[in-house]
């Protein structure tokens, strides 16, 4: 029987681009997005072994009024955390996550919503650990899609290249469990 990946927010962009590599490798790919009922959506996946979740669902409002800043929390931080019990989690989050490497300011709520991603999923890949599932970060880069603009500095393929080769290694490997990492495998700053 082949591997089994869920991969939220896949209608375009990074997330779209990551079903399309592993349907191609081969892999059964369950791809979401808008999910209007992430319990009900849980349920209907009770008797499907998943091997790799993508929390890949996110979004990036410019605005810094108080309903931007809910809107991101709550798509960006709790929906990636949903538990579940497949062999890899891999996150995707943003270096604009990381407190030590914030040098511009401005986008609190992308900002914040991506720094709590990263402390809930550190924290559940401490707890997971002894259960062999691996729970990874990842800065995907600043990548050519709607949300990064056609200036950004790399393609969906040469993220998804990145991506997927540190989600292949995690396979099997927990001493990757609990890292944030860029698309290219260098280590970010918390």
């Amino acid at each position: 029987m082949g591997k089994t990946v869920v991969i939220t927010g896949s209608s375009r962009g990074i997330g779209r681009a990551l079903a399309e590599h592993y349907e191609k490798a081969g892999w059964k790919v369950i791809a979401t997005a808008r999910n209007a009922s992430i319990a009900a959506f849980a349920n209907s996946l009770a008797d499907t072994p998943v091997n790799l979740l993508i929390n890949n669902a996110g979004i990036f409002e410019k605005g810094e009024h108080t309903t931007a800043l809910v809107d991101q929390f709550v798509t960006n931080a709790v929906g990636g955390s949903t538990p579940g019990n497949p062999a890899v989690v891999a996150n995707i989050s943003s270096g604009m996550g990381s407190i030590g490497d914030n040098t511009s300011g401005g986008y609190y709520g992308y900002r914040a919503s991506k720094s709590a991603l990263n402390s809930f999923m550190k924290t559940l890949s401490l707890e997971w650990k002894p259960e062999n599932i691996s729970v990874l970060l990842f800065c995907p880069g600043w990548v050519q899609t709607d949300m990064g603009g056609a200036g950004a500095a790399i393609t969906t393929t040469q993220s998804v290249t990145g991506l997927s080769g540190l989600i292949d290694k995690a396979f099997g490997d927990l001493g990757m469990t609990g890292s944030y990492l860029r698309y290219n495998g260098d280590k970010i700053e918390w």
